[in-house]
């Protein structure tokens, strides 16, 4: 009696094409990047080194504009004028502020 060979063949199916274009997605590694806001004072004098390139009248543009386009052109106005104007502008307003915080008088509530 001779023995019986069973030969089993398994047929591996190609996959799709769009399945070999697929990035591999790991997920995210390493540490968590964290908010500017939220970081250290040292992350962040290392992460805006590259704007301390530039120079003071491009990073005073940049900012009126940024201000602007965030709907705060007062803001944008009085940043524009301190840093543009002469020397005492940045002092007069910083006066002028000042003098509105000791003015402004806050109710008190019957709590």
């Amino acid at each position: 009696m001779e023995p019986e060979l069973n030969l089993h063949i398994n047929i591996i199916a190609k996959p799709n094409e769009a399945e070999y274009e697929k990035p591999c997605t790991l997920g995210a590694r390493g540490r968590r990047k964290l908010a500017f806001e939220e970081s250290s004072e040292r992350s962040k004098r290392r992460n805006s080194k590259e704007l301390r390139k530039i120079g003071f009248p491009e990073l005073i543009h940049a900012t009126t504009v940024s201000l602007r386009s965030a709907g705060k052109t007062d803001v944008a106005k009085r940043f524009s004028e301190a840093l543009e104007t002469t020397p005492t502008g940045a002092l007069r307003i910083r006066k002028a502020y000042s003098a509105l915080v000791k003015n402004v008088s806050v109710p008190y509530t019957a709590e």
